[in-house]
């Protein structure tokens, strides 16, 4: 059985949406697209005097979870795609601009997400992945990495904030590093963070930062428990 994952690597070649519902009213034309189960998106296109769209996303957050569990993606994708907001577009943009913005805010969201799903089941020493946002301009995602022969955890903190502009965070860094010990949250000691630091900044740019991410920060984590 293929993962959601391996059959997206298919869809990707084609559109991301099908039109789910189309009507016209008072001269506006309702258009409502699915975005593969994930995502529904209503846009209401006025050609009069003045053209103007509004947009509407609506997320499926029960399938979204089903599908990426354990790691608070519906908090990322309420932030990359603005779900809870309405927006206006006034002038000339187009439909298939819109439909364009939002395949590349998914594009580059799922190919995160994905790689996070793949680090929780790769690699043993991820217990804890999860999207903060706390606020609408900001988003995080934090990872976190025992070690199997002390306790110790170490989490770290990335800014995801360029999916919002359907950027790919291609040369991503870790901005902040935190340890716990015994439930108690410390400082990481300044040696491991360098360590830490050296071995990420080693990592060529690129695609599949996130998963590549991970796993430099695994490898370090275990050479420096030996």
């Amino acid at each position: 059985m293929y993962s959601f994952t391996e059959r997206l690597s298919c869809l990707l070649f084609h559109q991301l949406w099908e039109v789910d519902d189309f009507g016209s009213r008072n001269g506006k034309q309702n258009i409502v697209l699915n975005y593969l189960g994930l995502i529904s998106e209503r846009l209401v296109i006025n050609d009069g005097p003045i053209p103007n769209i509004l947009v509407t996303n609506a997320l499926n957050d029960i399938i979204i979870a089903k599908i990426f569990p354990n790691m608070d993606a519906c908090v990322a994708f309420a932030c990359v795609l603005n779900a809870k907001n309405t927006r206006k577009y006034v002038g000339s943009k187009s439909f298939a601009q819109e439909t364009q913005i939002t395949c590349s805010l998914l594009h580059n969201l799922l190919d995160v997400v994905g790689e996070v799903q793949l680090a929780q089941l790769e690699i043993r020493n991820v217990v804890q992945t999860c999207f903060r946002s706390s606020s609408v301009e900001q988003l995080d995602l934090q990872l976190c990495f025992i070690d199997f022969n002390n306790g110790r955890k170490v989490m770290v903190t990335l800014d995801m904030t360029c999916l919002k502009c359907g950027i790919y965070p291609s040369d991503i860094f870790p901005y902040q590093f935190q340890a716990y010990f015994s439930g108690k949250s410390t400082p990481l000691h300044e040696s491991l963070s360098a360590k830490i630091k050296v071995a990420v900044d080693g990592l060529r740019v690129g695609h599949s930062r996130i998963i590549r991410l991970c796993r430099c920060i695994s490898q370090v984590l275990q050479s420096s428990s030996t």
